[in-house]
């Protein structure tokens, strides 16, 4: 049973820091989008704006991170659990 435990946590680990990076990714193409269509002569219309295109953007990103992050906080916790449960 720890032994499942240990892998359970692993694999939230792991799923955590690529939820994490997404996030980041999300972040950085919403900001190269939004800088290219500053600098393009084509007028922005409502249906482009997506993550990273003003504040609904800005809060989808901040919403996926700490999901990351909450999602990689229990695969520690588990984790400490399994290490104790040993002892």
């Amino acid at each position: 049973m720890k032994t499942l435990a240990r892998i359970t946590a692993v694999v939230l680990v792991i799923i955590g820091i690529l939820v994490m990076l997404g996030g980041m990714t999300m972040g950085v193409v919403g900001v190269a989008r939004t800088g290219i269509r500053a600098l393009s002569a084509v007028p922005v219309t409502s249906g482009a704006r997506l993550a990273g295109g003003g504040l609904g953007g800005l809060v989808i990103l901040i919403f996926i991170f700490i999901q990351g992050l909450m999602c990689l906080a229990a695969g520690e916790g588990l984790y400490l659990l399994a290490n104790m449960a040993g002892k």
